[in-house]
């Protein structure tokens, strides 16, 4: 196989992955798709410290639970800005005590 036809491959390789994905960020919202975006390195980090025996630092570790710790505080304010949305949301919809009957 000549390298000209073995380049147009792997283009073609690295491009369905990537239409894939554009098509998939179509259909769920952009934050459960950036949190997503966390999983692949988290488990490369697991997969490399504790199959293939890498040494991990305390620095890498230390940024390792930095990293989580901004994303549980991102997690929290989402889910707290969403049940706030949801209330009020509620509250606008329900008809006030304070309204006379006619």
């Amino acid at each position: 196989m000549s390298l000209d036809l073995r380049l147009v491959l792997l283009g073609v390789v690295t491009a369905i992955p990537l239409l894939l994905f554009g098509v998939a960020t179509q259909r769920i919202p952009y934050v459960t798709i950036g949190l997503l975006q966390y999983i692949t390195p988290f488990a490369q980090y697991f997969l490399g410290w504790l199959y293939f025996k890498e040494k991990m630092p305390p620095e890498r570790l230390i940024g390792f639970a930095l990293v989580w710790g901004a994303l549980a505080l991102l997690a929290a304010d989402a889910v707290r800005s969403s049940r706030s949305a949801s209330r009020e949301a509620a509250s606008k919809n329900r008809p006030s005590r304070l309204a006379k009957s006619t």
